[in-house]
């Protein structure tokens, strides 16, 4: 069973450990830059010393990326000295809120329009 998990000298064990340090970062990340910019914002990879950062508008892509030396500096003193480079790459939600749609009521004239219509196309022909 061990060697299932340790297959290809790639733990179970480091794979959580990244995964750890990815959700740390992100939460840094949120707390730096603060709440309204940080719902669009994933923590995708982080290797060696670049950082990947996944937005998913290119606006919001582009106030990350003005923000990046001070990204940078507040990330390397907050313990992640090793970091270099921070990329931010644009990736439209897979998935779309589903959209409700109100029914409203017709006119008043195409209500009338619509029972005169119907008036007309229902009398049997002689």
């Amino acid at each position: 069973m061990g060697e299932v998990i340790s297959a290809g000298g790639h733990s179970l064990g480091s794979l959580l450990s990244h995964a750890r340090v990815l959700a740390r970062l992100e939460t840094l990340l949120r707390g730096f830059i603060g709440a309204h910019t940080t719902t669009q914002l994933q923590v995708a990879n982080l290797r060696e010393d670049r950082l990947i950062l996944i937005t998913p508008t290119a606006t919001s892509a582009t106030r990350l990326r003005l923000q990046t030396p001070q990204l940078l500096s507040f990330l390397q003193s907050s313990g992640y000295a090793q970091l270099r480079h921070i990329d931010i790459r644009v990736a439209p939600p897979t998935h779309q809120p589903e959209q409700t749609r109100l029914r409203r009521r017709p006119s008043v004239e195409a209500e009338r329009t619509f029972k005169n219509f119907h008036h007309l196309t229902s009398k049997p022909e002689p």
